[in-house]
């Protein structure tokens, strides 16, 4: 261990260290943010571990640099946890609640949704959605505390949620107590939902099922994310109009 000028700050000194795993945040010789988040993973709880990974991704950080660095620094322990939480990581988690979201309603049994997907209609964009269940027809919002933050945000989130219905499609919101708590109770107006969507994209899209009560279990099913798991709106929209 080494002395430290800073006021409740213990530095250690490790031979597994190299250059590329230091850089400078305002001056200060920092671990990158990779090696940052792996330290922090053995730390936390089994979710709390995607959510640094997922942060990672959204990030622009490449999966491959990650996994590399994960094999350089396993003597750190818990090698597998860690592992097979980089397994579940995802671009386009941009919150701890939507990775929490994803990973609980993934557990209760329904397919792996698609993250940030773009919808539009004869205006031009509506908007970017947290979750997208094409095979079911159905979006999921998981809404935070700031996500209405102005006077103006919530009448604009409703017109928001007003054309996306018109498109067909359902909308189904949660927040953090409800989805902590009762995350079935979220995944069965998610399956109500779809009942009622106009059109549900039919992709055949496997779910994974969690066994146990950790979020991190091995799945029993693998997933499938076809390549034809897309929303063609404009099309959906002619159907519509088409129909009236």
């Amino acid at each position: 261990m080494c002395s430290s000028d800073l006021p409740d700050v213990e530095v250690r000194a490790s031979s597994h260290i190299t250059d590329a795993d230091v850089e400078l945040v305002r001056g200060v010789a920092s671990l990158t943010r990779v090696h940052a988040a792996l330290t922090a993973a053995r730390e936390v709880s089994s979710w709390r571990k995607v959510v640094l990974f997922d942060a990672l991704l959204w990030q622009g950080t490449d999966p491959d640099d990650i996994a590399a660095a994960e094999q350089r620094w396993g003597f750190l322990g818990q090698g597998a946890e860690v592992a097979r939480a980089l397994t579940l990581a995802r671009p386009g988690a941009q919150t701890p609640l939507e990775t929490l979201s994803r990973l609980s309603l993934m557990r209760e049994g329904l397919p792996e949704p698609r993250l940030q997907e773009s919808f539009h209609d004869a205006a031009g964009l509506i908007g970017v959605v947290d979750m997208w269940w094409p095979d079911l027809g159905v979006i999921g919002e998981a809404d935070g505390l700031l996500k209405y933050g102005t006077a103006e945000a919530f009448p604009a989130e409703k017109w928001r949620e007003d054309r996306l219905r018109a498109l067909g499609l359902m909308v189904v919101r949660w927040g953090w107590e409800e989805i902590n708590a009762h995350p079935e109770l979220v995944a069965e107006r998610i399956r109500r939902a779809a009942r009622v969507s106009l059109r549900p994209a039919r992709n055949n899209c496997a779910s994974i099922c969690f066994s146990g009560d950790d979020l991190l279990s091995a799945p029993r099913l693998a997933v499938c994310r076809p390549a034809s798991m897309m929303w063609r709106s404009e099309e959906h929209t002619s159907e519509l109009q088409s129909r009236g």
